[in-house]
């Protein structure tokens, strides 16, 4: 059954990297001597990535959120800007220096008889503290108290523990020890913030805006509402993510409480003895009723998400409607300005090929001169009239 935990960004890309090193080291499918082993300089979590990984081997290792959704596919780009990851980096304090992001974990469990469960929870990588949020160390803590551990009558209920306590691992924020831990807080802040932001980008939107000739500065440049859709769809994949954990768990619970059923119907004497009206209520609270809650939560998120997706799509699309808009306003008005150019322009024309002739004609008239190189104006004009009619073109070419 897979189930949510965390690990720090550092430690899984260090996981990794030895991974990727195990597997092009190791070409043969023969394990070392356990001589061997012990020679290593390295952790226990190292000497077991180191001798037991082979290339083509499928192992099942922790997986962020990405790589569990796309297993096929290189995510290493995605896997280094989680949601958690974001929130770490926008808050101080020594809480969130080392950023933790979501990872997918297995559950892998045998009841092997009547008194014995097989079960196993890999640790957080190269945890040098005792990690609070660790599984294993949860699963003691509850059966060290005896008001809960009385509950726990048999191997099957014992499995029914151990399978809620990582089924509601991340999800129920009452097991995380602070704030750093609750992811799902961090989800309803980052989807608050993104909310936040296309209020911002919408009340920008109702102020008279101009085109600069600076990208930085420009009205109409959508580069900060492309990044904050982005985000939006990182939270929304990661949340659909979740929310298909959440349904595989519900699916592993059914079968599980399915599987419970047979075995009382099969011995209804034993049943009667052993399981009352308030256990028998416990046990269908931890199969069905807690887990659809937990499915209810995630499915809430998932759709503030989305609300918060269209939201931003919709800023982007009154933007496009605005720039178009404002073009086509500026189209208008350089018509306008065209069409006066056009006006000053044949006006200039009428003004110099009419009124700059009958100027110079006017010039001559205002000559105090009577004689011009000994020819009176009078004959001087008459010159000037014939040799216009003899060089006037003809229509007939003539």
């Amino acid at each position: 059954m897979p189930f949510l935990h965390w690990e720090r960004s550092l430690a899984c890309w260090h996981s990794a990297k030895l991974i990727q090193h195990a597997q092009e080291i190791n070409t043969t499918t023969s394990k070392p001597s356990l001589k061997d082993v012990k020679a290593l300089e390295c952790s226990a979590e190292e000497k077991l990535l180191l001798c037991n990984t082979v290339k083509g081997s499928s192992s099942h290792k922790r997986r962020t959120l990405d790589q569990y959704h796309f297993p096929t596919l290189d995510t290493s780009t995605r896997d280094t800007d989680q949601t958690a990851q974001r929130y770490a980096r926008k808050h101080s304090g020594p809480q969130w220096q080392s950023q933790r992001m979501l990872m997918v974990d297995q559950l892998w469990l045998w009841v092997l008889d009547d008194h014995t469960v097989l079960t196993c929870f890999p640790p957080v990588w190269r945890q040098a503290t005792k990690d609070p949020s660790d599984v294993c160390e949860a699963i003691l803590r509850y059966l060290g108290d005896y008001e809960k551990r009385r509950w726990i009558r048999n191997v099957e209920e014992l499995a029914y523990c151990i399978v809620d306590r990582c089924a509601s691992n991340v999800l129920d924020s009452a097991l995380m020890p602070d704030q750093s831990f609750d992811f799902l807080e961090m989800y309803r802040r980052a989807i608050g913030d993104i909310m936040n932001q296309q209020s911002l980008h919408f009340e920008k939107l109702l102020v008279p805006m101009e085109p600069t000739g600076d990208e930085d500065t420009n009205p109409f440049q959508a580069t900060a509402e492309f990044r904050l859709l982005d985000e939006a769809k990182d939270i929304f994949d990661e949340l659909h993510v979740i929310q298909d954990i959440t349904k595989v768990q519900a699916r592993v619970l059914q079968a599980l409480g399915d599987t419970s059923r047979g075995y009382q119907k099969t011995d209804s004497t034993s049943t009667k003895s052993t399981i009352d009206k308030v256990q028998a209520k416990r046990i269908a609270y931890f199969l069905a009723e807690r887990p659809a809650a937990f499915h209810s939560v995630v499915d809430d998120l998932v759709e503030k998400a989305a609300i918060a997706g269209r939201a931003v799509l919709e800023i982007l699309d009154l933007k496009q409607k605005q720039a178009n808009i404002f073009e086509a306003r500026s189209a208008t008005k350089m018509a306008r300005e065209s069409e006066k150019s056009n006006e000053t322009i044949m006006l200039f024309t009428i003004i110099t090929i009419i009124f700059l002739p009958l100027s110079t004609i006017i010039s001559i008239f205002g000559m105090s001169a009577r004689e011009i190189d000994g020819i009176r104006i009078g004959i001087a004009f008459a010159y000037i009239c014939k040799f216009t009619r003899r060089n006037k073109p003809s229509l007939c070419g003539g």
